[in-house]
């Protein structure tokens, strides 16, 4: 697949894991996470959000991930694509004041199940709540993680890849593409 087409359809965020936390990521875009993780930071971050929203600079996940890894990981059913067993799950809500494509019904809230490729690049797709409250599985955009030591994490979104994940024919794409940003 054309670079230049994947460079159209990514977006890329990052994250860093809040040190009080073993689950709790915060985008970088809002600042340093040491001091994001302060109950009193709490009116300093709706408002930095309040003005990304103005500014119509928005991220795709909310501000705030939850990538629970390893023992504290819910059990996951293996049919499917569900065979390999899952890494990670990221789990997002949503505030009031962001704004995202993502962001279509209440509870606002986005999930995915991570699979992992090698020691340092996972993937999965973007589940999204629909009307009905429930979350969809799979809007049909891929998600790539890449990190080494899961407390700064890259995200990578590629709108509409995923497709079918049974399918998945653009993930060795993507994650070549990814591979090779790092090689910049």
């Amino acid at each position: 697949m054309n670079t230049d087409f994947l460079s159209k359809v990514v977006w890329r965020g990052e994250y860093e894991l809040c040190p009080s936390t073993t689950t709790s990521y915060y985008s970088t875009k809002l600042g340093d996470c040491i001091t994001l993780c302060r109950p009193e930071r709490t009116k300093a971050i709706k408002n930095k959000i309040q003005e990304f929203a103005q500014a119509n600079d928005f991220n795709l996940l909310p501000y705030r991930i939850g990538l629970v890894r390893g023992d504290a990981m819910p059990a996951t059913r293996r049919m499917g694509r569900t065979r390999q067993q899952a890494v990670a799950q990221l789990k997002g809500t949503f505030s009031k004041q962001e704004v995202s494509p993502y962001k279509q019904h209440k509870p606002f809230a986005v999930h995915t199940s991570i699979w992992q490729v090698d020691n340092s690049i996972h993937y999965g797709s973007i589940g999204i709540s629909q009307p009905n409250g429930m979350i969809n599985n799979d809007n049909g955009d891929l998600l790539i993680l890449k990190t080494i030591d899961w407390i700064r994490v890259e995200v990578y979104i590629f709108r509409g890849l995923a497709g079918s994940l049974n399918g998945m024919k653009y993930l060795d794409d993507a994650v070549n593409y990814v591979r090779c940003l790092s090689c910049k």
